[in-house]
């Protein structure tokens, strides 16, 4: 089914007979999903002419991930309910069809002898107004809606509220949520333009990569075309920051539960892609592996010539080379940077709230712009940095300062565009960027609050996060599409063996572009060179670049520790390092605990995260005083 172009987006379509349920269930059920903020289609019947579905219509369908079909009893007398059915049984492939049985039963639709739907059918084939064809093709959807599980609503003995509540939380749970793209997406839809004439002109392959500079909007043209074509497949997933995941067996059970909407045990990649490859058979899929930097992980991860042939793989990444001799055909399209006028646009969205600046910052801007060199990050950081202080002569003063009119790459531009947003920043704010950059990229928004708030920050972390994010410098979503950007903390967490953190169901995650991340890590290195600021190491490696540092003669205090990758072994701590009071601790794979454990840990420790530590207790030699979370 493809979609409809212009057409309005929504999440939930009702089709309904408006003489039948207009005025009641049609209406409570649409007030009732709507006040949950979801979009909601009650088509009207200015909307319909003629015998056919009009794009509005149409475009609803097409767009919704939930279909409720109300059939009461002259339902069928509609052409137009007839075909929106048809229509909706076409594109339902990954999305959810509740049928509800409106004062009628199910065996009523299979066009009986006798009863309100037979008696519809038989003035269809009398008023010879509509082709055998069409009328054949309502009997078998209709027959085909009769045998999907459904709900029955009897007016006598029904209770209106209770069940419109039942369809309420049946749709919460199904509905999908749409990748969240960019706040002011311009050029997104010249780009899906060209990227289609691009696939057109060198013929349709199933996996198809998106290459360019680092902030030239790979990832969100990505997320851009998930949206907008994932309704044209059976089923769908989107893989976030590949190039960070470093345990392929979790992309593979994640693509199992998205694709087959089941949780999955994978104990190996090989035995993975070979259950994904039994399992996928004959389904149209769609697929998005962003931000690859390693062509193997994808080949580990999926056999892409087992898929059906009018499957989707699309991959973003910087490097055109990684799918090299793999057997694959793939299509690759180069992003381009932004049009002049494109870049004008997006940077006074992002800095005055308008479509053009005020007459007084008109050479600001051109200056910001020759600067930039339409790099899409580069716009937005500078744009809402600029939002904050709209002082003309200040900013031309930073300019200055920050690029000293000289040419710079692509990534000089980006890195200083960021440090500049970066330094404008208040202590704490700076703080809690370098923390969350160093620790909490892809974790979830829940367990990252509760921790940064055991910190001792005294700025409120929420709103902190979200003026982070304001500035471009942090970002949420959810792997399996979350509703919120950040969600409530009202949640108790508890310490019990197996799993110590109870998250709410849909949580979201932090996410970080590469270019802030790599701007994060050169502060960070940075402070490996002092001895007046607490140690921030996000790997074993930093551990090493900081030995080799500070050696035996100075003292220093670490703040965290992240051991995410496999590590054989790891370097004796001097005396002068200390450990004992450190506040977070992540440790994702075995090592010999007597290195952390050794001469103990104090009450700062805030968040343990200790994967198989195979301990049935804590040893006494950690303080529990400030836990927040604890993971084993």
């Amino acid at each position: 089914m493809e979609q409809v172009p212009g057409a309005e987006q929504y999440q939930v379509f009702i089709s309904h007979r408006g003489s039948d349920t207009k005025n009641n269930l049609a209406s409570l059920i649409y007030h009732n999903l709507t006040s949950y903020g979801l979009s909601v289609f009650l088509d009207k019947e200015e909307l319909r002419t003629g015998n056919s579905l009009c794009p509005a219509i149409r475009g609803a369908i097409s767009s919704a991930s939930v279909h409720i079909v109300i059939f009461s009893q002259n339902y069928a007398h509609s052409n137009w309910c007839l075909n929106e059915l048809c229509w909706i049984l076409k594109s339902s492939h990954d999305c959810k069809f509740l049928p509800v049985f409106y004062d009628v039963e199910p065996f009523e639709l299979r066009y009986s002898e006798r009863g309100c739907y037979a008696d519809a059918f038989q003035k269809h084939q009398q008023n010879g107004r509509v082709p055998m064809e069409v009328v054949e093709e309502w009997k078998e959807a209709l027959r085909e809606a009769a045998d999907i599980s459904g709900l029955l609503f009897k007016t006598k003995e029904s209770d209106y509220g209770k069940f419109v509540k039942e369809i309420e939380n049946i749709v919460i749970e199904q509905v999908k949520y749409p990748l969240e793209v960019a706040t002011y997406p311009v050029a997104l839809d010249q780009a899906l333009k060209d990227l289609d004439a691009h696939i057109q002109k060198k013929g349709f392959t199933k996996v198809v990569g998106i290459a360019g500079l680092g902030g030239i909007g790979k990832s969100t043209l990505a997320r851009h075309i998930f949206n907008s074509r994932r309704s044209n497949f059976s089923r769908a997933c989107y893989l976030f920051n590949v190039r960070e995941k470093a345990d392929l067996t979790s992309l593979q059970g994640q693509l199992h539960r998205d694709l087959l909407g089941k949780e999955r045990v994978i104990p190996n990649t090989n035995i993975g892609k070979t259950i994904l490859r039994i399992s996928l058979k004959g389904l149209k899929i769609l697929i998005v592996f962003d931000d690859v930097d390693d062509g193997e992980k994808i080949k580990s991860v999926l056999d892409m010539d087992a898929l059906e042939p009018d499957s989707l793989i699309l991959i973003t990444s910087r490097d055109k080379d990684i799918l090299r001799g793999s057997s694959a055909n793939t299509l690759w399209y180069d992003m381009k940077t932004l049009k002049r006028n494109h870049s004008r646009e997006l940077f006074c969205r992002h800095a005055f709230r308008r479509l053009n600046p005020p007459e007084e910052y008109e050479d600001l801007v051109e200056d910001i712009l020759e600067i930039c060199g339409g790099l899409p990050l580069c716009l937005e950081v500078l744009g809402e940095q600029l939002a904050v202080k709209l002082d003309s002569k200040y900013w031309k003063q930073q300019l200055k300062l920050s690029f000293q009119g000289q040419p710079l790459t692509e990534t000089d531009t980006v890195i200083n565009s960021l440090k500049w947003s970066y330094k404008a920043l208040e202590i704490e704010q700076q703080e809690m960027f370098l923390d969350v950059s160093c620790f909490f990229v892809g974790e979830d928004m829940e367990l990252s609050v509760r921790v940064l708030e055991g910190l001792g920050y005294l700025r409120d972390v929420r709103n902190c996060l979200e003026s982070l994010r304001r500035k471009r410098l942090v970002d949420f979503n959810n792997d399996v599409e979350s509703q919120d950007s950040i969600g409530n903390a009202g949640q108790d967490f508890q310490i019990s063996k197996g799993k110590y953190l109870i998250l709410p169901q849909r949580s979201s995650k932090i996410i970080m572009q590469n270019q802030v991340r790599e701007l994060a890590r050169r502060i960070v290195r940075e402070d490996l060179r002092t001895t007046d600021k607490p140690i921030r190491l996000s790997c074993p490696i930093d551990l090493e670049k900081l030995l080799q540092l500070q050696g035996g003669s100075v003292s220093c205090r670490i703040r965290g520790m992240c051991i995410r990758k496999a590590c054989t072994s790891l370097p004796e701590l001097p005396n002068n390092i200390d450990i004992k009071g450190i506040s977070l601790l992540v440790v994702e794979h075995p090592i010999d605990s007597s290195w952390f454990l050794g001469s103990g840990i104090s009450g700062e420790l805030v968040w343990l995260r200790w994967r198989n530590s195979h301990c049935i207790s804590l040893p006494h030699t950690i303080s529990l005083k400030k836990l927040r979370v604890l993971e084993l």
